[in-house]
């Protein structure tokens, strides 16, 4: 009897808890766009987007062929939908190789919970363009609910094993001094 009580018990955390907890997602693809004989396709993560840092990968290629292109420099530019004003972000060569044509921007910060412009301005050697994409930015707050879905359960569980437990101790030791 007192095992079947045990496994019950162990059965009941199982339940309180998920399986696995979702992991975060991978980058999500906001851009993939053709301009100025380019093909660009910007990456967010995390994914989905929350207030907070967040880095914005760039990866350019020639259109016709599909090769690494080869620019001078990639520029992230956000823009809050219910503030309006633009914040620049420089995007760095990733392993300073301009020649992989892949650029990030790791200072990225969303101060805001909103829908989000982002542009991404290429500059070449002969000519500047700009690639637009929009991004949904969460509030943190949807993370610490997913957390206490999982947090909350658990403890509660892990208490009930433990006063299960206590009562099973006094329950011995009485016999024991008895």
């Amino acid at each position: 009897m007192k095992y079947l009580f045990w496994l019950l018990a162990l059965v009941a955390l199982a339940a309180a808890t998920p399986a696995a907890a979702q992991a975060p997602a991978g980058p999500a693809t906001f851009i993939d766009r053709q301009a100025g004989g380019y093909r660009v396709v910007a990456t967010i993560s995390p994914a989905p987007a929350t207030v907070g840092p967040a880095v914005v990968r760039v990866a350019l290629t020639d259109a016709a062929s599909g090769a690494p292109a080869r620019v001078s420099a990639v520029n992230v530019i956000i823009s809050a939908r219910s503030v309006g004003r633009d914040q620049l972000y420089n995007a760095a060569p990733l392993d300073n190789d301009r020649a992989n044509g892949i650029f990030e921007s790791e200072r990225l910060y969303f101060s805001i919970s909103d829908d989000w412009d982002v542009r991404v301005q290429v500059v070449a050697d002969a000519q500047q363009f700009e690639v637009a994409g929009q991004v949904a930015v969460g509030s943190v707050y949807e993370r610490i609910i997913d957390a206490a879905k999982i947090a909350v359960p658990a403890t509660l569980a892990a208490l009930v094993l433990l006063a299960l437990g206590w009562a099973w101790f006094r329950r011995q030791r009485r016999r024991a001094i008895a």
